[in-house]
């Protein structure tokens, strides 16, 4: 069962630099913050990309049966 993931119900995220970092509110992945390696509980992750960014967008993954040995 699909949950949400911010206060406005939101099932999906859309990933990109909209937010204000200096407010309580905004999540870090709506801002171009670092984001360090988390894990949250799920069956299936997708990342879809529309477009190329301008600048930017580095992405990395890392699973369970690869884990990161850098």
């Amino acid at each position: 069962m699909p949950v949400r993931q911010n206060p406005r119900g939101d099932l999906l995220g859309v990933v990109m630099s909209v937010g204000d970092p200096t407010q309580k509110t905004t999540r870090v992945y709506e801002t171009n913050l670092y984001l360090p390696y988390h894990s949250d509980p799920s069956d299936v992750v997708g990342l879809l990309c529309v477009r190329k960014a301008k600048a930017g967008g580095v992405s990395s993954l890392n699973g369970f049966p690869a884990p990161l040995t850098a």
